[in-house]
């Protein structure tokens, strides 16, 4: 049966969720939780001794989100809030004022936005401008 209405967008409801998972997959590779819950199960803590006492804080590091909409704000919020440099990727040469207030630099050029990135998070359309776009970097 079909629905009585129809879902053309559903803006604001996905940043905040997609921003944690970003920020706990950052925070778990640069703590090495993997390395850590295997010696765990192994019952051994050799292995990840290394991930354990020579990471990065966040506060060194640079994200590039590609794709400055609202969920690439919201990342970009969480990730200042740990005090990352944040880099954003737009087709836009000038960025909206959201946008201003959480990068720190904003291009359109993909080369200078992935050049200085610790870490990268697309949240990009699927369309066929951006389909495949870092195939070619």
């Amino acid at each position: 049966m079909p629905l009585p209405w129809t879902l053309t967008r559903f803006a604001g409801c996905f940043g905040p969720p997609i921003s944690e998972w970003c920020i706990a997959r950052i925070i778990s590779h640069e703590r090495g939780f993997n390395a850590s819950a295997n010696d765990q199960a192994n019952k051994s803590w050799a292995g990840s001794k290394d991930a354990i006492l020579n990471y990065r804080y966040l506060s060194s590091l640079t994200l590039t989100i590609l794709g400055c909409g609202d969920i690439g704000c919201c990342i970009a919020r969480a990730a200042k809030a740990f005090g990352m440099k944040i880099i954003g990727y737009g087709k836009s040469c000038e960025p909206s004022d959201k946008v201003e207030e959480v990068v720190d630099v904003y291009t359109t050029n993909l080369d200078v936005a992935l050049s200085s990135a610790d870490y990268i998070v697309s949240v990009l359309p699927s369309t066929p401008d951006t389909r495949g776009l870092l195939k070619s970097w």
